[in-house]
């Protein structure tokens, strides 16, 4: 299971993730030889996570390294990891805004219906 954790705070925002939503290593192997596929919803769950982190990642360097519209405290995306820690500053605070809500309405709804696979735990400071 992935285990995502949101915390925001004012523009500060941090997002951490843990582990893997994918298919048991039985049934992966099960699948290689089987005739009827396996079940690999959660390759596909971790997949779908991984590409919504990677994405807002990869915005938040551009911000950063282009607009000068962030400050990065950590930006890190390992297998099984990651971590997104940032406060969004200047004029490209409502944009980075918009991509961290569409990030985390993407996580919200991949719990929502794949919630065996994936829990997420949205913590906000209204400041």
């Amino acid at each position: 299971m992935t285990k995502v954790c949101i915390e925001r705070s004012g523009r500060r925002t941090l997002i951490e993730a843990q582990g893997h939503a994918t298919a048991s290593e039985p049934d992966m192997a099960a699948n290689l030889g089987a005739e009827a596929p396996v079940d690999m919803t959660g390759v596909q769950v971790c997949a779908a996570v991984s590409a919504l982190l990677s994405a807002l990642s990869g915005y938040v360097e551009y911000r950063r390294t282009v607009c000068e519209g962030v400050e990065v405290l950590a930006n890190e995306l390992d297998e099984g990891r990651a971590k997104l820690h940032f406060i969004s500053r200047g004029r490209g605070t409502k944009k980075l805004e918009g991509a961290v809500e569409l990030t985390v309405t993407g996580l919200l709804q991949l719990q929502r219906s794949y919630g065996e696979y994936i829990s997420v735990e949205v913590k906000e400071e209204k400041v």
